[in-house]
């Protein structure tokens, strides 16, 4: 929910960001963004997984 937010949000202000020079149409550059800086920062996924270590 919170990547399709993004990505309105930055379609509606791509726009004015650049000064018209992108248009709304690259919104899925704003999504790719998101997901590869999730992917950096958090390669385990958001919640992540508990790891057990057993001797």
């Amino acid at each position: 929910m919170l990547l399709g937010v993004l990505e309105a949000l930055g379609a509606g202000y791509i726009g004015d960001l650049t000064g018209g020079f992108l248009g709304s149409h690259y919104q899925d550059i704003f999504a790719f963004l998101v997901l590869i800086l999730v992917l950096t920062l958090k390669p385990s996924g958001l919640l992540g997984s508990k790891s057990v270590e057993r001797a």
